[in-house]
C-alpha cells in the first residue's frame, strides 16, 4: 500500500518553505548562534593576538 504525504497548503507552505527539515541538535526553530568577529591590521597582529592566547597573557572579553 503506498500512501502518499498530503501537500502543504498556501499556510503552511509560507510558515515552513525552503527551511531545513531538521534543524542543528534536533531544535524546533533556528537556533542562536553567538559568535563575534575581530578583525586584524594585518597578520602580524593576528599571530600576537593568537600567541597571546594560547600562552594565557590575552584578556578574557576580548582583545586587549
Amino acid at each position: 500500500m503506498n500512501i502518499e504525504e498530503p501537500i502543504p497548503g498556501p499556510s503552511t507552505q509560507s510558515v515552513h518553505a525552503g527551511s531545513p527539515r531538521q534543524h542543528p541538535g534536533h531544535a524546533i526553530t533556528t537556533p542562536i548562534t553567538q559568535s563575534a568577529t575581530f578583525t586584524f591590521a594585518d597578520s602580524d597582529d593576528l599571530t600576537t593576538f593568537m600567541r597571546n592566547k594560547v600562552w594565557g597573557e590575552a584578556g578574557e572579553e576580548g582583545r586587549e
